[in-house]
């Protein structure tokens, strides 16, 4: 998915709340670069955007999936910064959990690497 940074954040998130209500109780991955900076996702640093996708995150039970790398999202000849996420659902992390025990962050990123393709 795509947000847009001339649109308000806040609109583009409902383009989630859509998809979790489509997916309802199954295992649900989003990848999307939604233009938002923040630690939270190993940024260096966090903006109002990045706020407001912070607290979305959290208050939609979603479970951030990027680790720390040296590496970044995107780059032009203003600098670079981690504005892509992928995030997961209770109901994809809870099984994992339980057949990684105990989960490790890389291991689970694997897996899903492994079942979605969706890993270089």
């Amino acid at each position: 998915m795509y947000f847009n940074i001339t649109k308000e954040i806040e609109r583009e998130l409902d383009k989630i709340d859509e998809i979790q209500e489509f997916t309802k109780d199954n295992g649900l991955v989003i990848m999307f670069d939604s233009n938002s900076r923040s630690t939270t996702w190993h940024d260096i640093q966090t903006h109002k955007r990045g706020k407001i996708m912070e607290e979305y995150i959290i208050s939609k039970n979603l479970y951030i999936m990027n680790e720390e790398s040296e590496w970044t999202t995107f780059q032009d000849r203003r600098g670079s910064s981690i504005i892509d996420r992928t995030v997961v659902n209770n109901q994809l992390l809870n099984p994992l959990k339980a057949e990684l025990n105990p989960i490790c962050k890389s291991q689970l990123t694997e897996l899903l690497c492994g079942v979605f393709k969706f890993c270089a």
